[in-house]
C-alpha cells in the first residue's frame, strides 16, 4: 500500500488528509507542528514516503523547510498546496532531484473538501 504524508494539517491539508484517508486506498499519514493538530509523531512516519503533500503557509524559510521534509521522507513525488513565490517549485526541485509539483487550491471555505473534490 502507498505511503501518503500530509504536513500542514490547517484549512487544506486537514482536508487533503481526510480525503485521502476516507479514499481507503493508501496508508495516510497527517503531522503538524502544532501537537493539537497533528495526527502522527515526526518519529512514527516512515522514511519511504510515496506522496509528500506540502499544506504550511509560505515563509522565508519555506524552501529550506520543504527540502528538509523532502530529505527526510524521501517521497517519490512532492506536491505544494501552498501559496508561494514564483520560481519555488523549480528552486525546490533543482536542490533535492526529486520530481515536485505545485497544486493550487481551488475552493472557498467552509466547503474546502466538497470543492476539492469537485475541481
Amino acid at each position: 500500500m502507498e505511503k501518503v504524508l500530509v504536513v500542514g494539517l490547517g484549512k487544506i491539508g486537514k482536508p487533503i488528509y481526510e480525503l485521502v484517508e476516507k479514499s481507503g486506498k493508501y496508508k495516510v499519514y497527517g503531522y503538524d507542528l502544532d501537537p493539537a493538530k497533528t495526527v502522527h509523531k515526526l518519529e512514527e512516519i516512515p522514511g519511504d514516503i510515496n506522496i509528500l503533500h506540502i499544506c504550511y503557509p509560505y515563509t522565508r524559510g519555506f524552501v529550506r523547510i520543504t527540502i528538509d521534509y523532502i530529505v527526510r521522507f524521501n517521497p517519490d513525488l512532492t506536491i505544494i498546496h501552498s501559496t508561494i513565490a514564483p520560481g519555488t517549485t523549480r528552486a525546490i526541485c533543482r536542490e533535492t532531484g526529486k520530481p515536485v509539483a505545485y497544486s493550487p487550491v481551488r475552493g472557498k471555505r467552509p466547503h474546502i473538501k466538497k470543492h476539492l473534490l469537485l475541481w
